[in-house]
């Protein structure tokens, strides 16, 4: 059954109009730190029934819909301060309906260095003709160093879906770190889920909840919408602890460049830089 397109505009003028209400509202104008990737930095918990991402953090769902090869750097300064810069990089290689990813993320500085690799599968399958189910899984092999202390490696695994339920609407979901032997393990583990909706194949409205162990309930919503072949632009919000976020993508044929920031109530701007390349 088809959506009136008066109905689909009236719903797209609607979630602008909550997005609006979430950043103007002091107890929403706030950060959760930046994720890896200018889609899941923009839109936090928001992105994890995005079937079309190419970073995997979020839902190693996720890039089960890649048809070429991709490369992608993505950095941050935590609120300016080079002492919580990121850096990441990410690779995604599709093999018949199986896509093969791994991510290496470092965080911090020489007192305090975190070292991340996330190797991660997917895998597409078709309910029918029309609509398709991706499932994922990973792995995260975390290592911190704190000059003059020590070190500790841990290891932990993270599974998740994504699935079209209707046409246009996907609902996905994701438990990060839920199995580890490690009692003392650090990494926390997260449970995510959400819906998202496609609108007229230039717009997406997207919003999740998550939960972790140690942290109350997390909302997230995010806008995107493709304003020619060449832009894209984004933003988010989430709650605790509270954040605005606003993105663009300048793409090309091969190439895609992102920048992006999120501001801290009390804080200041985080701002990031990304690049990928189709291979």
């Amino acid at each position: 059954m088809l959506i009136p397109v008066g109905r689909l505009k009236r719903f797209y003028y609607f979630s602008v109009y909550v997005l609006i209400i979430f950043s103007t509202n002091p107890w929403f104008v706030a950060a959760q730190p930046l994720l890896n990737g200018p889609r899941n930095a923009v839109f936090s918990s928001a992105s994890v029934s995005f079937p079309q991402g190419t970073w995997h953090e979020v839902n190693p769902a996720t890039t089960a819909n890649l048809t070429t090869a991709f490369i992608s750097a993505f950095t941050s300064n935590g609120y300016g301060l080079k002492e919580l810069r990121t850096n990441a990089i990410t690779l995604a290689i599709p093999a018949k309906k199986a896509v093969f990813g791994v991510s290496i993320r470092s965080f911090g500085y020489e007192a305090y260095r975190e070292i991340r690799l996330m190797p991660a599968l997917s895998y597409r399958f078709n309910f029918n003709s029309s609509r398709s189910m991706a499932v994922g899984i990973s792995s995260t092999v975390n290592r911190i160093n704190i000059q003059g202390i020590g070190s500790r490696v841990d290891l932990a695994f993270s599974a998740g879906i994504i699935a079209e339920i209707w046409p246009r609407v996907f609902i996905g979901a994701s438990a990060k770190n839920w199995i580890k032997w490690d009692p003392q393990n650090p990494l926390e583990e997260e449970i995510r889920i959400g819906l998202g909706y496609r609108l007229l194949n230039k717009a997406w409205v997207l919003i999740a909840v998550q939960k972790s162990i140690l942290y109350p309930l997390s909302l997230s919503v995010g806008l995107e919408h493709t304003l020619s072949q060449a832009f894209t632009l984004r933003s988010g919000v989430s709650t605790a602890p509270y954040r605005l976020a606003l993105g663009i993508d300048l793409t090309t044929e091969k190439l895609t460049a992102g920048l992006l920031a999120e501001k801290h109530i009390f804080l200041n701007w985080t701002p990031a830089l990304a690049i990928g390349l189709h291979i």
